[in-house]
């Protein structure tokens, strides 16, 4: 397979002219958190650890969890981590649960900063607004289609998506349909970070 990146296949190749330009989305991300991170005094993984643990439940506050779902090492987690704690911003205690585990949550520094830096992906924000809600929902059911492939494919971790949910029916492209709610759902509601996600086993 020829590298996406040759600017000669691009004109001629669709497939790598989207490779080129998720890249760039990846590099909106990137400046994004650089952005807000060196405001702070943080480091990027730092910024996506607290605004994780202020927006899932606490059961998901682990280390382990925290490196799969951001998809980077257990070595990288825990200095991270380490750096959070001696900055006040997180707390870490045993997990009752399991002795061999830590539960992490925001102090109160760690939420009110949570709550400025999460401001950082405004600009997309206002971007995606000025799209259709048509335009938007086909966006949306695409990149969950191609999100889940690469979960399959072993690239990321799984996500708590509709598509690899055990509430989950339908063909992934007209009929959506999930179990526990009891109703159809439309491209624009299909979900890509459920709090009811149960992975298909």
């Amino acid at each position: 397979m020829n590298s996406a990146f040759d600017r000669e296949k691009q004109q001629e190749d669709l497939d790598s002219r989207l490779v080129v330009a998720f890249e760039k989305m990846a590099e909106v991300f990137r400046v994004l958190l650089w952005d807000q991170a060196k405001v702070h005094g943080l480091s990027p993984i730092q910024m996506q650890i607290l605004i994780f643990l202020k927006n899932h439940e606490p059961a998901l506050g682990r280390p382990a969890i925290l490196a799969s779902e951001l998809n980077v090492t257990k070595p990288t987690i825990s200095d991270a981590l380490k750096s959070l704690v001696e900055k006040g911003l997180i707390a870490s205690k045993q997990n009752p649960n399991d002795s061999r585990s830590r539960l992490l949550s925001l102090k109160s520094k760690g939420a009110s900063l949570t709550a400025k830096i999460e401001s950082f992906s405004h600009p997309l924000q206002e971007q995606l607004s000025k799209l259709g809600s048509t335009e938007k929902s086909i966006v949306l059911e695409r990149m969950l289609t191609l999100i889940d492939g690469l979960a399959a494919a072993d690239v990321i971790s799984p996500q708590r998506m509709c598509y690899n949910c055990s509430h989950y029916k339908g063909d992934r492209h007209h009929d959506h349909h999930c179990l526990l709610l009891e109703k159809r759902l439309s491209k624009e509601t299909l979900r890509i970070d459920c709090p009811e996600h149960s992975l298909v086993s």
